[in-house]
């Protein structure tokens, strides 16, 4: 899929559910729906690549209970949370999931965190459930708004809670160094984010700052797999 989905409806934007497979959404945009922008939920081999989920009502990209999502250079911006990884209870257990590249920007008003991943049974640590971060800029404008970056299933599967991304990274399971990006850090990150322009800016440190492409997305994008680059959309 690719394209503009920017709908304004009153549910989700894009839903894919229950033994959905080898879905590829890239270059889209998920906008400003009531309540998430793209969910993916009970599906397998998923890459959503280069797509922008900005100014939802509840999760900018939501996945429960999938195995091989591979999210890679997103912009998450202004959602009350921008991304959730859930395990529930239902008979296909998450595994391997991916957040590389992205930037996860400010969120709604009383949000929590900017990325929330949970075991709802609180059994499974991150590394249990097979969810790897590589080289994500956790972003906030305004520090402490919200007042955490994650929210993550410690080594017993509790929920642990990161304020910034050296509390995430003592976590000791959350993958490739992450993009600290606060104050006035986070407003160069992009060009016009408030109405929708997410290129880098001149100053931006999303420049470069980006980890190898992962197979999957440089396929899904044309490129070679291994090239370094920029965060954000591509």
């Amino acid at each position: 899929l690719q394209g503009d989905w920017s709908s304004d409806v009153c549910s989700s934007d894009l839903w894919f559910d229950v033994d959905a497979s080898a879905l590829r959404v890239v270059h889209s945009d998920a906008v400003r729906n009531r309540a998430n922008g793209i969910q993916v939920e009970i599906s397998s081999d998923v890459v959503v690549v280069s797509t922008t989920v900005r100014d939802n009502g509840l999760v900018g990209l939501r996945v429960l209970e999938s195995r091989q999502v591979t999210i890679s250079n997103i912009v998450a911006y202004r959602n009350r949370t921008n991304v959730a990884v859930y395990e529930g209870t239902r008979t296909q257990d998450l595994a391997d999931v991916v957040l590389a590249n992205s930037v996860l920007m400010d969120s709604r008003t009383g949000a929590g965190a900017l990325l929330d991943v949970q075991d709802v049974q609180r059994r499974r640590s991150a590394t249990d459930l097979g969810i790897t971060l590589q080289a994500d800029a956790f972003c906030r404008t305004r520090p402490g708004r919200p007042p955490l970056v994650a929210v993550w299933p410690d080594a017993h599967g509790e929920v642990a809670t990161a304020h910034d991304v050296q509390e995430l990274a003592a976590f000791g399971d959350a993958g490739a160094a992450q993009v600290a990006c606060d104050g006035g850090t986070a407003s160069a990150m992009f060009v016009r984010p408030a109405v929708g322009d997410f290129r880098l800016g001149p100053e931006s440190i999303g420049r470069g700052a980006a980890a190898p492409l992962l197979p999957p997305v440089a396929a899904a994008l044309g490129l070679a797999p291994g090239a370094p680059g920029d965060l954000g959309v591509r």
